[in-house]
């Protein structure tokens, strides 16, 4: 009676350390912390596909990386900038399902240091996620994307008719405008 007491007990226990793990990534690939403070940036973008690329460096490494912007994602390396990149630490995985019912798994990082051009962050939580290397982005040499995790410690204004990004952790310092940029 004891052991299926105790069998009860570590089933019912399971699914709350699933859960626990999968807060716990989702936290890891979300977080950044800004590096810089009080400063106001302009940074010049191209277009690959419509959407706004930029260069970024990761670690000490000088060499510019291809990265767009996910306004919806994680921040996201290539599976050969991954590889090849110095301060990047392996965390845990998050097991998703698609809207066909297929499960994958996303194995989450930490990178130490990754800069937008001259905008520093620490501590970016990142993903291996198979998109960059597909045909739509390895042909522009897109190595990854920009996502949430880094967006959220500053604003950043789309400028797409000066080809520019306004990046600044100052709001009075934002631009404002009246009218929404158009869009190509």
């Amino acid at each position: 009676m004891k052991k299926i007491l105790l069998l009860l007990l570590a089933a019912s226990l399971l699914p709350q350390c699933t859960t626990y793990h999968r807060v716990r990534s989702n936290n890891l690939v979300t977080k950044a912390t800004l590096a810089e403070k009080h400063f106001y940036k302009e940074i010049p973008f191209t277009l690959a596909h419509y959407l706004p690329v930029v260069p970024v460096y990761i670690g000490q490494d000088s060499t510019p990386y291809s990265f767009c912007f996910d306004t919806g994602g994680y921040t996201v390396l290539s599976e050969e900038l991954k590889e090849k990149a110095v301060s990047v630490h392996q965390k845990s995985y998050i097991d998703v399902k698609d809207a066909n019912n297929q499960t994958a798994r996303i194995h989450t990082y930490m990178l130490d240091e990754l800069s937008v051009t001259t905008v520093p962050f620490e501590n970016v939580g990142f993903a291996r996620i198979g998109f960059t290397e597909a045909e739509y982005f390895s042909c522009p040499g897109i190595a990854g994307t920009v996502g949430t995790g880094v967006m959220k410690e500053c604003i950043w204004y789309f400028d797409y008719d000066n080809q520019k990004i306004v990046a600044t952790d100052q709001l009075e310092r934002s631009p404002t405008s009246d009218q929404p940029p158009e869009y190509p």
